[in-house]
């Protein structure tokens, strides 16, 4: 029952990505039994052709940051409030009523209103869990891509729109420049 069947299936052909994928990532263990199925090559196979030859393209990723945690966090929350004076909880009552869209309830500002259409929490106790998630959420993407060294990152706090687009585009200039040499 549920994803150890799936999970044995996959590792009958592609024991690498059995091990690489976590069983709870049911969406990528069917995805790679998928590309197996479909293309008669494994998931892992398909990594390693694509990483064989290297990528026509030159990239440059540039990271936005704050130095200091709590303006992140004050314009996180700003951002909510926006969202709500926007209409937020009007769309998400729309999802709420709709059958299916299973992937749009799990999204953060989504979820967090069903209590309240439920009446199990007020709107404000709401809003406050969206903040909340949300905040969660950006700390743990800040995490994930500071582990590429490749990131340019520029720390926003005190800079306007424009002071950031120059910083971006002398880090381009400099990463392409350093390319062409």
């Amino acid at each position: 029952e549920g994803v150890l069947p799936l999970m044995e299936e996959l590792a009958r052909f592609d024991p690498e990505s059995a091990r690489r994928i976590h069983p709870n990532n049911i969406p990528r263990v069917i995805r790679a039994i998928e590309i197996y199925r479909t293309s008669g090559i494994t998931m892992t196979e398909q990594l390693k052709r694509s990483r064989a030859v290297p990528s026509p393209y030159r990239s440059c990723v540039i990271g936005l940051d704050y130095q200091n945690r709590r303006t992140l966090y004050d314009r996180i929350d700003r951002r909510v409030d926006d969202m709500i004076k926007s209409g937020l909880p009007e769309e998400a009552k729309r999802i709420f009523e709709a059958d299916g869209a299973q992937t749009a309830r799990q999204a953060i500002g989504y979820k967090e209103l069903f209590p309240y259409f439920q009446g199990n929490c007020t709107l404000d106790e709401a809003v406050e869990k969206i903040k909340r998630e949300t905040r969660r959420y950006a700390k743990r993407q800040l995490t994930w891509f500071r582990r590429d060294g490749e990131i340019r990152w520029i720390m926003a706090d005190g800079l306007s729109f424009s002071q950031i687009a120059g910083q971006a585009v002398q880090i381009v200039s400099k990463e392409l420049g350093r390319e062409a040499q």
